[in-house]
């Protein structure tokens, strides 16, 4: 019997690997990963230059060089976007981006658009029904002036016939009053002019922007031309007043952060990413763009992938339908990356801080009745049993417990040491306020020192203060020549600008009112340090003489007490 070799070094057919279905799984293409690593690894073995050289050619044929278009404003391209899924029927969309201002100008920008479409409809294709309807409106204030005399004559001269009266006053009202559709066309929006939904609930519509109108006015006049804007820094009302009325189908495109992506029943049928950012990774593409699809409403699921907006109007033939996630802006290098790329492991974290503290110790103390403070008193030890650590090797287990309950409570007497508590655990002085700046920890700790510390009334002016709250808060690195500064600074000048680009030099009274909060935080933790190394060596014994990756032994146990290494 003769057996035939049949040679590995080309990678099976995709056949193999994919079926005639039109879904393709993530498993089946990490298979043929594997399947091709596998054959150009025996390649490289066997040393075949030939062949790997001739894959490499015939892979820079089958590249496809794109030619951009010219530049557009993203203005223009966000407004641009939102009209092709208009026209294609792909609303409603969630628009994904990381920065909370460019949400709120692109919501804008397309409200904006709206309104100025509308006004060239209403002097031009609508001009004849809007002058009809304005003669109209001249001829029912005239009637509504001579209802206002004749009333006031016939009071002067007494009740008249009572029938004459009840037929003036039917036929007045019906020459003082539009017809519903005249009315709707003059003072509502044109319906071409919106993305409002026109199966949508308006009494719903009308109550949430009611509630909202107060606090948000300029979002409820974004959700009138069916578009919005959500971030962490939208108050609850306005948060709500869009989370339900983009439910109920009455707003359309929300521009939105990552923070909608999580907790939050918003399915739609389209998702966008504008711009690249550093924070969109795998895990967050994958978040977010699981929003595309309605049950019940999207049968097929289906998603269009884009690697620009600018490259779909220019070159239609190119893209290919996938799905409804759509990239805005972003380099295809990126695209690529985020579509085939692993979801990155969820690391557990350190999960707490000094101000998550000063809150826990807050909840508890704000709790009114008793059953309320057992259960914040809760909350704090389950987190202290760090649940979300469970899934770490034993001894990073003992490590983190360890780690966790020493940093509780030197924690507790740092803020202590800095009269933020008292000696029962309750918040003291501005304490309360700063737990609502957690966002600039330490920066809000240092400030409730210089507080406490009386450094503000020392101060000599208020241009001192902000310039100090500036270093505490808003301040940047920017590595910049010497040259390059003097430059921008004579630019500024010129341009005679008003705001300051960099910031003077620190006062001597405020770095040795940071040296002393240092010195004071440097005390409380390395007694920290020591006090969980301590624990630590107990626990946890010769730990110190194992590396940490190869776990290789590096002492031997007989000889650590005679001093004595061996490696």
């Amino acid at each position: 019997m003769t057996t035939t070799t049949v040679s590995t070094s080309f990678p099976s057919p995709l056949t193999n690997h994919f079926g005639d279905d039109w879904i393709v799984e993530r498993t089946k293409c990490n298979k043929f990963t594997e399947d091709v690593v596998h054959q150009f690894t025996t390649m490289i073995e066997r040393n075949e230059v030939q062949k790997i050289d001739s894959v490499i050619e015939n892979l820079k044929k089958g590249e496809q060089t794109f030619e951009y278009p010219e530049h557009k404003h993203s203005s223009q391209l966000i407004v641009e976007f939102i009209l092709m899924l208009r026209d294609r029927n792909l609303l409603p969309c969630i628009v994904f981006s990381d920065s909370r201002w460019l949400c709120e100008r692109s919501a804008a920008t397309v409200a904006q658009y709206l309104e100025t479409e509308e006004e060239k409809l209403r002097n031009g294709k609508y001009k004849q029904k809007m002058d009809e309807i304005e003669s109209k409106l001249e001829k029912i204030e005239k009637n509504k002036k001579k209802s206002e005399k004749r009333s006031a004559t016939r009071k002067k001269k007494g009740t008249g016939s009572n029938i004459k009266e009840e037929e003036y006053t039917d036929d007045d009202y019906v020459k003082n009053e539009l017809n519903g559709v005249d009315s709707d066309f003059y003072y509502k929006h044109l319906p071409e002019c919106t993305l409002i939904h026109r199966e949508a609930d308006k009494n719903i519509a009308n109550r949430f922007m009611k509630d909202a109108t107060k606090a948000n006015p300029e979002l409820v006049e974004l959700i009138k031309r069916g578009v919005a804007y959500h971030h962490s820094g939208l108050n609850a009302k306005g948060r709500v007043a869009v989370e339900a009325l983009f439910r109920n189908r009455y707003i359309q495109v929300v521009f939105a952060t990552s923070t909608l992506a999580l907790g939050i029943h918003m399915p739609t049928k389209t998702v966008a990413f504008v711009r690249d950012s550093i924070h969109l990774d795998a895990l967050n593409y994958r978040q977010e763009s699981g929003r595309s699809g309605r049950r019940g409403f999207d049968v097929q699921g289906k998603t269009i992938k884009m690697c620009e907006v600018v490259l779909f109007f220019i070159h239609k033939n190119v893209l290919k339908i996938l799905g409804h996630v759509v990239f805005v802006d972003i380099p295809l290098s990126k695209i690529r990356h985020l579509t085939i790329s692993r979801i990155p492991d969820i690391a557990a974290s350190f999960p707490t801080s000094i101000t998550f503290l000063m809150r826990l110790l807050h909840l508890y103390k704000m709790s009114e009745d008793e059953n309320t403070k057992i259960d914040s008193r809760n909350r704090a030890l389950i987190l202290m049993e760090c649940s979300f650590m469970s899934t770490l090797s034993s001894k990073k287990q003992i490590l983190a417990d360890v780690q966790l309950h020493y940093h509780f409570l030197y924690s507790l007497e740092l803020l202590y040491q800095l009269h933020l508590v008292n000696g029962q655990g309750n918040l003291v002085g501005i304490a309360g306020l700063l737990t609502h700046l957690y966002y600039y920890e330490p920066g809000n700790i240092l400030l409730g020192y210089l507080i406490n510390q009386g450094f503000f009334h020392t101060t000599e002016s208020m241009k001192d203060i902000i310039i100090i709250l500036a270093f505490m808060f808003t301040s940047q690195p920017w590595y910049v020549t010497p040259i390059q500064r003097q430059n921008l600074l004579l630019e500024r000048i010129e341009k005679k600008y008003s705001s300051t680009l960099f910031l003077p030099s620190m006062s001597k009274n405020f770095i040795q009112m940071v040296h002393d909060y240092n010195q004071i935080v440097k005390k409380v933790y390395i007694c920290y340090i020591q006090d969980v190394i301590k624990i630590l060596r107990e626990r946890l014994p010769n730990e110190e003489c194992i590396l940490p990756v190869s776990n290789i032994l590096f002492y031997q146990v007989s000889n650590i007490l005679n001093n004595s290494v061996i490696i």
